[in-house]
């Protein structure tokens, strides 16, 4: 799965919140952009809960993050073997 996601022009709270909730299919979003530097509260929040065919995430470059913006993002991710590095420097 790959793509830009910006066409979500709204990016307030939890806009991406359980976007691909306990999808047992997805196995790879290392192709998924997810192009905002600036996260609101809760954006991320779930978006691939417990997708337990996920072998690989997407990059995640924000530099200014909200509260709860990753919360369990990849709980439930038991296939995921690849520890990635957060670039932010704002919380």
């Amino acid at each position: 799965m790959g793509g830009d996601i910006s066409s979500i022009t709204d990016m307030s709270d939890s806009a991406c919140e359980k976007l691909f909730y306990n999808n047992g299919y997805l196995t790879d979003a290392s192709e998924l952009i997810l192009p905002w530097n600036t996260l609101n509260q809760n954006c991320y929040n779930s978006m691939f809960f417990g997708c337990t065919s996920l072998t690989k995430a997407p990059v995640l470059p924000a530099t200014t993050l909200a509260l709860n913006c990753y919360k369990s993002m990849f709980e439930g991710c038991t296939s995921l073997t690849k520890v990635f590095a957060l670039p932010a420097t704002t919380l």
